[in-house]
């Protein structure tokens, strides 16, 4: 039985336009890796022998880049768009498995599986729980590293308040003078430029 996905999670959304372009992405791999029989040594000699070369007969070779692509020349349209179609999916994907943090290459398997309509290694009644877990764990690092981050942040402001030569205004504020200036100070109402270096207090 098909069960479907908590609406927060675009789940099916997922599979569904990640299956294709990964897919055939899968079957243009298999069918790359394909074994390839050699030639006997001595019929490569012969043609070696047999064959000009473009330097014997004065001609410039021709150079071609090692990871020159298919000859796309002869392409139709549908072909055209449908390879454009597959690589705006891919990028989708690799999106959503940064965002949702997931293994790329489980994702690969699952997706390859899919398409092919073998039936899942896990049962879909299962599925549901499952992602909710998934999103529960990450709910719970997400405030763990803002715990994390706050504390920290305390750290940060009481070791200022200890050393010598910061102050602290009404709205808190923090500063350091580190070299004096020269001349009229702005006052509240006054229009300044100011030229400052921001960073977090990891000092990234």
């Amino acid at each position: 039985m098909r069960q479907s996905l908590p609406h927060s999670f675009p789940f099916g959304r997922f599979l569904a336009s990640a299956g294709l372009i990964l897919g055939l992405g899968s079957a243009i791999q298999a069918e790359e890796t394909a074994p390839v029989e050699e030639a006997p040594a001595v019929e490569e000699a012969a043609v070696a022998e047999e064959a000009p070369t473009a330097e014997s007969n004065g001609e410039t070779p021709q150079v071609i880049p090692l990871n020159a692509g298919p000859d796309i020349s002869s392409w139709s349209l549908d072909k055209r768009a449908s390879y454009v179609m597959g690589y705006i999916v891919s990028q989708q994907i690799q999106q959503q498995i940064r965002q949702g943090g997931f293994e790329g290459q489980t994702v690969l398997e699952g997706l390859s599986a899919g398409i092919r309509g073998e039936l899942p290694l896990i049962p879909q009644d299962t599925w549901n729980e499952i992602m909710n877990q998934y999103q529960q764990k990450a709910v719970e690092a997400r405030n763990l590293a803002a715990m994390k981050a706050k504390a920290d942040e305390e750290q940060y402001l009481a070791d200022l308040k200890g050393k010598e030569g910061v102050i602290f205004t009404d709205s808190g504020l923090a500063y350091e003078v580190l070299t004096e200036g020269e001349g009229a100070k702005p006052k509240p109402t006054d229009t300044v430029r100011a030229h400052y270096h921001g960073t977090l207090i990891d000092g990234s």
